[in-house]
């Protein structure tokens, strides 16, 4: 497993380096996108330039990330016999994590949404009827898709070398951290393995909802051919 240190520094360029066809919504690193007129290995389209996968909104979720957990601990009573270090960071550090995780799920339905052409007022009513992530995540990705949420993990998990089943309940975990800071004001001194746990953890999310995009966006653009 490559050191915390060697994982922020990947985050320079992990986020970037996803391409997407303008034309079948394939995801993949094909830098060749860039170049006007690349014909599309996938689909055949000509590129009119390139365009990366991810909103800037992801790009900008990860750097606070890393401000966040780069950030000197806070010293209290310092010289003191009460002198005490605390990890207010860290809730920095998840609060972004769990907020990055929703930025990429909204991204996913709004894709699915228009590879299936709904108009824009059935898509602000699903919006709206389906406001929290957890609704997004079982009852709205399930209607857009055919697939429950779990059963679309555990077979890109089957396809690929990826254990998203295992992420998934990874990402569960940070979040009721996340949500005990946050409802219940418990868990303030967020220890440094949870933080370390969200840095490990963003490129494998990234990589998780790449596979959900291709799997499920970019084969309804397939279909439209």
């Amino acid at each position: 497993m490559d050191s915390i240190s060697e994982i922020m520094e990947e985050l320079d360029y992990v986020v970037g380096e996803w391409q997407v066809c303008q034309s079948c919504r394939i995801v993949d690193k094909d830098r060749r996108r860039s170049t006007v007129g690349y014909i599309c290995p996938v689909c055949g389209a000509s590129s009119e330039g390139g365009l990366m996968h991810f909103e800037m909104s992801v790009h900008l979720t990860i750097d606070l990330i890393k401000e966040a957990f780069l950030t000197e601990h806070k010293i209290e009573n310092a010289g003191t016999d009460y002198e005490y270090k605390i990890n207010t960071h860290y809730i920095s550090v998840l609060i972004f994590f769990c907020t990055l995780r929703e930025i990429l799920l909204n991204s996913l339905i709004r894709e699915l949404c228009w590879g299936l052409k709904l108009p824009e007022g059935i898509y602000k009513r699903l919006i709206a009827d389906n406001k929290m992530h957890v609704q997004k995540q079982d009852k709205l990705f399930a209607s857009l898709t055919g697939e429950k949420w779990q059963d679309a993990l555990v077979h890109l998990s089957n396809e690929g070398d990826s254990d998203y089943v295992g992420i998934n309940d990874k990402i569960r975990d940070l979040v009721l951290l996340r949500n005990k800071f946050v409802h219940k004001g418990h868990g303030w001194d967020i220890a440094e393995e949870a933080a370390n746990d969200c840095v490990r953890t963003i490129a494998p999310l990234l990589l998780m909802y790449i596979h959900l995009h291709n799997e499920f966006v970019h084969t309804l653009y397939k279909l439209d051919k």
